[in-house]
């Protein structure tokens, strides 16, 4: 029990939010003693929320994500436009989606070319994912349904032994359990006989769930891998972008 106890309190989940909340209340804290003792800050503080609000408004972003900072901008106009630069800033999404880009520029060559496409009622969504993807449409392909995980997870144990070339896994959630061993132990086989074996998961989605740096303990394996976007115990809204994808390929036809 004692031991339990011990785990838990050193635990990285449970680190990252006793920090994230010690700096939450030393913000409050700071922004509360700062309106206290001078009237001037707060009436510049409410001229900032009128203005932050005003620019929120005029953003084009998710109206979901504007809705949400305009109501705290309203609800706390001393603090909410403040609040809205300090946590709102894209600097690090930016950054991200700069890499992210670099990436699509390497793998645009490689793609197929824009295909005619069919008439009805797919079209338009056809055209959507084909300019804005930018995925092209393929013919020619094959898609099976699976009515529960258990029939797919038999399929993929099956088609991963199969594999000869190359097994991409990018995944929103790695649990170390029953079913990510087995998937393991065939990744290691896989890469013993000179397959390609690269994976991808998410590090907030992964949270508590594997441990800490478990891409080490893959490379250990001869698994090229990494964590998307490492949380850092830090205020930061950027945490927020995660990797939700749960794709599994292998050799470029499953």
């Amino acid at each position: 029990m004692i031991v339990k106890f011990l785990k838990m309190l050193s635990s990285r989940v449970l680190i990252i939010i006793l920090l994230i909340l010690i700096q939450a209340i030393w913000l409050l804290v700071s922004f509360t003693k700062l309106t206290m003792h001078a009237t001037w800050i707060q009436v510049v503080l409410t001229i900032l929320s009128l203005l932050m609000a005003l620019v929120v408004i005029k953003k084009d972003e998710n109206p979901a994500y504007k809705i949400g900072w305009i109501l705290l901008i309203l609800i706390a106009p001393i603090f909410g436009g403040l609040f809205y630069l300090v946590f709102a800033g894209h600097r690090p999404i930016r950054r991200m989606r700069r890499k992210l880009e670099e990436g699509k520029e390497k793998i645009r060559p490689h793609l197929l070319k824009e295909q005619p496409l069919p008439e009805g009622r797919a079209a338009a969504t056809m055209r959507y994912i084909q300019k804005y993807g930018p995925y092209p449409v393929w013919q020619n392909t094959e898609t099976r349904h699976f009515p529960v995980g258990e029939k797919m997870y038999a399929q993929m144990l099956k088609d991963l032994k199969a594999a000869r070339h190359y097994i991409f896994l990018e995944y929103f959630i790695i649990t170390d359990g029953s079913m990510w061993q087995e998937i393991l132990r065939v990744l290691k086989q896989k890469v013993k006989e000179g397959v390609e074996v690269r994976v991808i998961y998410d590090d907030f989605g992964s949270l508590g769930r594997i441990p800490d740096q478990y891409y080490k303990t893959l490379e250990n394996c001869g698994i090229k891998a990494m964590a998307f976007n490492p949380l850092v115990p830090f205020v930061s809204f950027a945490m927020n972008n995660r990797d939700h994808r749960k794709i599994m390929v292998i050799d470029g036809h499953t």
